[in-house]
């Protein structure tokens, strides 16, 4: 039993289980704001969640010489059993994730389809691409903070859409981090990344401009969306941006000096996760009706 799960555990630490609680997080506070009921967003959210670690797992037994190379920790290592587990785990994802989106009409399920497939896409086309890949796995990840919009057919606010746009800068730039982290792998498999073909420097100063310029953005749109908003909750949203400013800036900055360092980058990554989490916050005040 102990063994069973323990593989049970290797296979929803490769579908990445710990990021469903930001997903959950953001769908359900927007799909709040966006005035669903909170079955409705229960249901997105978990559909989403399920669709995500399929995505995760698909890209980890695709990915497993690059992660063996790069000692990522993940499925590269692990029995033949778990490997089976892990494709049958992979199935069941996908398909509990387009059942539950069949709940909320055609309308959801397409688009959770579509999600689907831009996963599948990504792992097994997309991956090798320069910026190509970068750019589609920071819209997937953002997912959260649009995808509702599009299954309840409500357009985003002026202040959501700038929100989106720093949840997608924050992502991309932590993509490009990732790549320097891979890099050794991704070279193996003569990946085109943008440290393989412009240096890990030039790498790292892309990455640390993108999260800087949306914290820039945050802070500006920020600014401009408080002024007719009671003084509490104009002291929640610079409460709010202060600390995801705080958790981005310093991180990026020392990421540029020691780019090169595991534990800098697994701090950075650790970091834009908790940054995420403060969106939820914002997306609440600036997109409630």
């Amino acid at each position: 039993m102990f063994n069973f799960l323990k593989k049970i555990s290797i296979i929803l630490h490769s579908g990445r289980v710990v990021l469903w609680f930001p997903i959950l997080t953001n769908v359900i506070v927007l799909s709040f704001c966006l005035h669903r009921s909170i079955a409705e967003a229960l249901v997105l959210a978990a559909s989403l969640c399920c669709v995500a670690s399929y995505g995760f797992l698909i890209n980890d037994l695709w990915d497993m010489a690059v992660d063996r190379r790069n000692k990522a920790g993940r499925l590269e290592n692990v029995s033949a059993n778990v490997l089976r587990m892990a494709r049958v785990g992979t199935g069941l994802f996908l398909l509990f994730g387009l059942v539950l989106s069949c709940m909320l009409g055609l309308r959801s399920f397409l688009a959770i389809s579509i999600v689907a497939v831009a996963l599948t896409a990504y792992t097994c086309w997309v991956r090798p691409k320069l910026f190509l890949a970068n750019i589609l796995a920071a819209l997937l990840a953002s997912t959260p903070v649009w995808l509702p919009n599009i299954i309840f057919n409500e357009s985003p606010r002026i202040a959501q859409t700038f929100l989106i746009a720093i949840a997608v800068l924050i992502l991309l730039g932590r993509e490009i981090v990732f790549d320097v982290a891979d890099r050794l792998g991704d070279n193996k498999m003569k990946r085109q990344t943008i440290p393989i073909v412009f240096g890990d420097q030039m790498a790292a100063q892309v990455a640390v401009t993108l999260q800087l310029t949306g914290c820039a953005l945050l802070i500006g749109s920020g600014l401009y969306g408080i002024w007719n908003l009671p003084a509490y909750v104009q002291l929640i949203v610079i409460t709010t941006s202060i600390g995801f400013v705080l958790l981005i800036v310093p991180v990026s900055l020392k990421f540029l000096s020691t780019r090169n360092d595991a534990s800098i980058i697994n701090l950075f990554t650790l970091h834009t996760r908790l940054a995420m989490l403060l969106l939820p916050i914002l997306l609440f005040v600036f997109t409630s009706k």
